[in-house]
C-alpha cells in the first residue's frame, strides 16, 4: 500500500546545492582529502550514519509513473540547469464548497497515493539500526552524502569550506540546541541556480569515544543515533508540503578551519550581550579535538526565522499562524508527526516576490481567506520530533518511528519560565501528553502518568495544539506592542478603500482572538482540539478557511 500524503503546491526537489555548484562545468571539481583514522570508534559512528537510506535508487518511480527520486545536474550546451524531478499530479482536485457543508478534513488534507514521499526509506529500521544492513558490508558501498567523493570516508573538514568559500559567501545566521546553522550565498550567479536554490548547512560536533581527556562544551555535542534519527525525520518529511527540503548529509573530521571561525566571529560580534554564542570559540583549541567528528545537514534556505521576521500587521500573522497549522496538520495525517519544540525559531517565512517593488507584495484583500501577503511558511529542525517512517494507514506492521525520549533530556521540562514563556510550554507539553492536562502538576501526577502506559515514542498531536498555543500568543503580542493608531499605508493594498480595510482587519483580529482563547491551555479539555487536524477542521466549519486554502496552502 503506498504511502498517503497530503495536499499542497510542493518545492521541486533539488540535490546538493553546494555540490552542484562546486562540480558545475564552470567551477573548479572538489578535490577530497580521505581522512584515515585508526579509531575503530569513529569509523563505527560513521558507519552508522551511512545506513541513512541516501542510497535509494534515483531513478525509482512510483506505481503511478511519478519520479521522486534526486537526479544530478545535467549540462546542456555548456549550461547547467537543474532537472525536475517531480511533477505535480494530472488531476488537480477541485471540490465545491457549499455554505452549510460536512467538512472531510482528513481528505483535504490527503494528496494522491501517486506520490511517495518515503522514497525508501521505509527500509530503515529506527529502533535497530543495525539489523538491515550486515556490520561486515564494506563502508565504501555506503552513501554518505550525494558527492561521490565523499562517500568512502570522513571528508577533511578544512578541504571542504576551503572549497565552499570558492564560491559562497558563508555566514552564521543562527543556533540550535545540538548544531550551529550556516547560509551558502553564491558569490557570483551561476547558470541554472537563483537565491531561491541557496542552502543552509546544520553542522553538529558529534560524540566520539572515551579520550583522555574531554572538550569543555561535551554537553552540547549530539549522540550518532540522535542525529541519524533527527535525519530520518528530514527525509520522511521532506516530500510534505510546509516541511524544509533536505538535501545532503556529510561527515567531516578535524578542527574547524578559518572560514567557519571567521563567520562564527561575525556572529558573536553582532550578538548583544547577555546573547552571545552558546558555542565555543571554534578557534580555541580546547573547544574540539583535534579529529572531531561532525555531521552537516544541508538544507533549501527556508527564510527568516519568526525571532527575526518582522511581521507588524494582522495579515501577514493570519498567514504565518494558518500556514504552520496547516504544515502540522499535513504532517499528522502523512506522518502522525509532532514537532514537539514548535518555538518562533522553528518556523521560517520567505517573500516569494522578487523584489519589494513586486505587485505581489501588495496585501490581497478580496475573494480569499488565506494567503493575503506573499510570504511561504516552512517548519524547520525536527530535532525533538517525532514521526512514523512506514506509512500510518498500513495496519499490517508495527510503525517504525523516528522519535527522542524525552525523559533523557529532563532539562528541558525544568527551565525558570519567568525569564521565557517558551519554557512553560515544554511542561504543558509533558502534561498534555501524559495526563490530558497541560497545566497539570507532573511532579505531583508522576504515579499518574508511569500507569497511563504512554511513552514519547506514541503518537500523541496534543502536543501541536500546546505548540500552536504559543505561536500564536507570541504573535499577537508582538501586535499589541504595535501602536493601535499607527497609520496604514494603503500603498500597501491591493485596495484603496480604507473602509475595506479596516474591516478586514478587525475580522482577522476577532477571528485569531477566537482562536487564541480556544488554544489557551485553561479551554485545554473543553475544546475539544486535540490536534493541528482538529483546528483544521474547525477553521473550515466557522469558515475561517476554504477548502481550498487546504489543498493549495499558502505563497508556495
Amino acid at each position: 500500500m503506498p504511502p498517503r500524503q497530503v495536499y499542497g503546491r510542493r518545492r521541486n526537489a533539488t540535490q546538493s546545492f553546494s555540490w552542484f555548484a562546486r562540480t558545475s562545468p564552470a567551477k573548479p571539481t572538489l578535490k577530497t582529502t580521505e581522512t584515515n583514522t585508526t579509531d575503530e570508534g569513529a569509523e563505527d559512528l560513521v558507519e552508522k550514519l551511512g545506513r541513512l537510506g541516501l542510497d535509494n535508487p534515483v531513478d525509482s518511480t512510483t506505481e503511478g509513473g511519478i519520479n521522486v527520486g534526486r537526479k544530478p545536474l545535467k549540462a546542456i550546451n555548456g549550461n547547467t540547469k537543474l532537472k525536475d524531478v517531480e511533477k505535480h499530479a494530472q488531476d488537480e482536485i477541485k471540490p465545491t464548497v457549499s455554505k452549510v457543508r460536512e467538512v472531510d478534513t482528513k481528505k483535504a488534507l490527503e494528496i494522491p497515493s501517486t506520490l511517495n514521499t518515503t522514497s525508501g526509506e521505509s527500509s530503515v529500521d529506527v529502533e535497530d539500526a543495525d539489523s538491515n544492513r550486515s556490520r561486515s558490508q564494506s563502508l565504501h558501498s555506503r552513501y554518505l552524502c550525494s558527492d561521490p567523493v565523499a562517500r568512502q570516508g570522513p571528508t577533511d573538514y578544512a578541504t571542504y569550506a576551503e572549497t565552499l568559500e570558492k564560491h559562497f559567501n558563508i555566514a552564521k545566521i543562527a543556533e540550535a540546541s545540538y548544531g550551529e546553522v550556516y547560509r551558502l550565498a553564491l558569490k557570483s550567479s551561476l547558470p541554472g541556480f537563483t537565491a531561491a536554490d541557496e542552502s543552509v548547512l546544520k553542522i553538529l560536533p558529534l560524540k566520539l569515544p572515551p579520550y583522555e581527556g574531554e572538550p569543555s562544551n561535551i554537553e552540547i555535542m549530539s549522540d550518532i543515533e540522535n542525529v541519524a534519527s533527527e535525519v530520518r525525520l528530514l527525509q520522511r518529511m521532506t516530500d510534505i508540503p510546509g516541511f524544509t527540503n533536505f538535501r545532503d548529509i556529510r561527515v567531516l573530521q578535524g578542527r574547524p578551519p578559518a572560514p567557519i571561525i571567521k563567520a562564527w566571529k561575525a556572529f558573536n560580534k553582532a550578538r548583544p550581550k547577555g546573547q552571545k554564542s552558546l558555542f565555543p570559540d571554534p578557534s580555541r583549541k580546547t573547544s574540539y579535538w583535534e579529529n572531531q567528528l561532525w555531521a552537516v545537514i544541508e538544507m533549501q534556505d527556508a527564510g527568516t526565522d519568526l525571532e527575526h521576521a518582522k511581521l507588524d500587521d494582522i495579515w501577514s500573522v493570519w498567514d504565518v499562524f494558518w500556514g504552520a497549522t496547516l504544515t502540522l496538520a499535513k504532517g499528522e495525517e502523512a506522518a502522525r508527526f509532532e514537532h514537539r519544540d514548535f518555538h518562533l525559531g522553528n518556523i521560517c517565512v520567505l517573500p516569494t516576490c522578487q523584489s519589494v517593488d513586486d505587485a505581489s507584495q501588495r496585501i490581497r484583500l478580496r475573494n480569499q481567506k488565506l494567503g493575503f501577503t506573499a510570504l511561504r511558511v516552512t517548519v524547520i529542525d525536527y530535532t525533538l520530533s517525532r514521526a512514523e517512517l512506514s506509512d500510518p494507514q498500513d495496519l499490517d506492521e508495527e510503525p517504525r518511528v523516528a522519535y527522542l525520549d524525552l525523559d533523557k533530556d529532563s532539562y528541558l521540562f525544568e527551565a525558570d519560565s519567568t525569564e521565557e514563556y517558551q519554557y512553560e510550554i515544554y511542561r504543558y507539553m509533558r502534561g498534555a501528553v501524559f495526563l490530558d492536562d497541560p497545566l497539570a502538576n507532573f511532579k505531583k501526577r508522576r504515579r499518574d502518568a508511569m500507569r497511563s502506559g504512554r511513552t514519547w515514542r506514541g503518537y500523541h498531536p496534543q502536543s501541536n495544539i500546546v505548540w500552536l498555543h504559543f505561536i500564536l500568543h507570541e504573535l499577537l503580542r508582538h501586535l499589541e506592542t504595535i501602536a493601535a493608531t499607527e497609520d496604514i499605508a494603503s500603498s500597501q493594498f491591493d485596495t484603496d478603500n480604507m473602509v475595506e480595510i479596516q474591516q478586514s482587519r478587525y475580522s482577522l483580529s476577532q477571528s485569531l482572538e477566537k482562536v487564541s482563547n480556544l488554544l489557551h491551555p485553561r479551554n485545554f479539555r473543553k475544546s475539544g482540539l486535540h490536534s493541528a487536524g482538529d483546528l483544521v477542521s474547525l477553521a473550515l466549519a466557522e469558515e475561517w478557511l476554504e477548502e481550498a486554502d487546504v489543498i493549495n496552502g499558502v505563497a508556495i
